[in-house]
C-alpha cells in the first residue's frame, strides 16, 4: 500500500505511510499508530525489514540539514477502514492498494526501492499465504 503526500512545494508524490514514535513508544507501535492514522488500515502481522540512516542535506522543514534512522517494516493488512484526516494536519490524502510488480515505479528511491521490495517478498513468503489468483485470501495463522 501506497500513500500519496504533499511536499513542500505543494506538489505530491507517493510515499510509504510513516512518522515519529511518540515518546516512551515501542517502533511496533509507532507503526501501528501512523498506520491507522495515515492510511486508516491495521495489520495482521508484520516484520521488520531493516533500518536505514538518512541524511538530508538541506532539509527545507528543519531549516538544515536532517540526520535520522528509518525502520522499514513489511506486513498483512486486516482491517481497511473508511479514510479519515490525518490528526497531525488534518488533511485526507489517496492511498493505493498496489501489486508488488507496481512498487518501484510509486516509490522511485532507487535502488533501495528494489531491495524493500525483494525484501518485503522474501518476509511475505516465510509468512504461509495463501493466494487465489491476485487476491490474498489467508494465512497460516490467520484466515481473513
Amino acid at each position: 500500500m501506497v500513500r500519496k503526500q504533499a511536499n513542500t512545494d505543494e506538489t505530491k508524490s507517493w510515499n510509504l505511510p510513516g512518522g515519529t514514535p511518540e515518546v516512551g513508544e515501542i517502533p511496533e507501535d509507532t507503526l501501528k499508530r501512523e498506520l491507522i492514522e495515515e492510511a486508516d488500515v491495521a495489520l495482521s502481522e508484520f516484520g521488520m525489514l531493516g533500518a536505514f540512516e538518512v541524511f538530508v542535506p538541506e532539509n527545507s522543514k528543519n531549516n538544515g540539514s536532517e540526520h535520522f534512522y528509518q525502520l522499514r517494516y513489511a506486513g498483512l493488512i486486516k482491517d481497511i477502514n473508511p479514510q479519515t484526516p490525518d490528526p497531525d494536519d488534518g488533511k485526507t490524502f489517496e492511498r493505493r492498494f498496489i501489486n508488488p510488480k507496481e512498487f518501484t515505479s510509486y516509490i522511485k528511491w532507487g535502488e533501495l526501492s528494489d531491495v524493500l521490495l525483494a525484501r518485503a517478498l522474501d518476509w511475505y513468503k516465510d509468512q504461509k499465504v495463501y493466494a487465489i489468483g491476485d487476491y490474498i485470501v489467508g494465512t497460516a495463522f490467520e484466515p481473513f
